[in-house]
């Protein structure tokens, strides 16, 4: 199931950009995790939250997966761009964004805490999975 949806992943990225992408696995699975746990959340499918779409309600939510990537995985501001559909200035753009909308917007610096623990007990299984 996980490397179906990489591939559906990397798939879209292609199709939407034209461009090539080489993923390295390990340093990707947990932006898959970030991308899943965001996808479920808002019940809003990747393929809307990583298009060029301008409108809020979309934009909201690539931001928010933006920053959770940035915390929760190995990748840089430029590779989470790239996997977004956007450059590293909107990840940066994004992370001082929802800094000061989390400051005034109690349910979204909620949906962000309850995302983030998600992925955290996701990504701690898969790397107790490791371990063994």
């Amino acid at each position: 199931m996980k490397k179906l949806f990489i591939k559906i992943i990397i798939k879209l990225l292609v199709m939407l950009t034209g461009e090539n992408f080489v993923i390295v696995e390990n340093k990707n699975r947990s932006f898959t995790i970030v991308c899943q746990e965001v996808e479920r959340f808002y019940m809003m499918p990747l393929e809307t939250i990583i298009s060029k779409t301008r409108k809020r309600l979309v934009v909201e939510k690539r931001q928010m997966l933006q920053i959770l990537a940035v915390e929760h995985t190995e990748l840089n501001k430029s590779e989470i761009g790239m996997l977004t559909n956007k450059d590293h200035c909107a990840v940066i753009h994004a992370q001082k964004t929802m800094k000061d909308l989390m400051s005034i917007d109690k349910r979204l610096a909620e949906d962000y805490s309850i995302i983030s623990k998600k992925i955290k007990r996701r990504i701690t299984k898969l790397n107790e999975k490791n371990i063994k």
